[in-house]
């Protein structure tokens, strides 16, 4: 029997980039879900069944993106999901690391090392989960 997709969700209020995101994960064989704004994001990241990854952007309407990792961190159903923080500005990151992100991208960035740090933490998350 076929292994289903793993599902990621992705948090960004910028729907091109956030649709461009999806089209390149969902080519790599990921099940992509998107919200545009902290509420929906912590909304969709405690429905089941779960999301294997979170990619989320720094800025965001109705909350900021570490406030919103802040919360994911808190609630036992999204405290072990891997997220990846995503921002234009590079000085975010250890700011982001600290407050338990798994990754930072900056923005812009390309293909090649967004499929790799999804495929790494994807797969590190999963070997924690057996």
């Amino acid at each position: 029997m076929a292994q289903s997709p793993l599902r990621i969700l992705i948090v960004d209020d910028e729907q091109a980039l956030s649709e461009a995101i999806a089209y390149r994960l969902r080519a790599a064989n990921y099940d992509v879900v998107t919200a545009t704004s902290a509420r929906d994001g912590m909304e969709l990241a405690l429905e089941a069944p779960g999301f294997q990854l979170i990619l989320l952007d720094r800025r965001l309407p109705q909350g900021d993106g570490l406030a919103l990792l802040a919360e994911l961190r808190a609630n036992e159903r999204s405290s072990a999901i891997p997220v990846i923080v995503m921002s234009g500005c590079e000085s975010d990151k250890p700011l982001a690391l600290q407050k338990g992100a798994a990754g930072f991208l900056s923005k812009p960035f390309r293909s090649a090392p967004l499929i790799e740090l999804v495929d790494r933490l994807t797969r590190e998350s999963a070997l924690m989960r057996v």
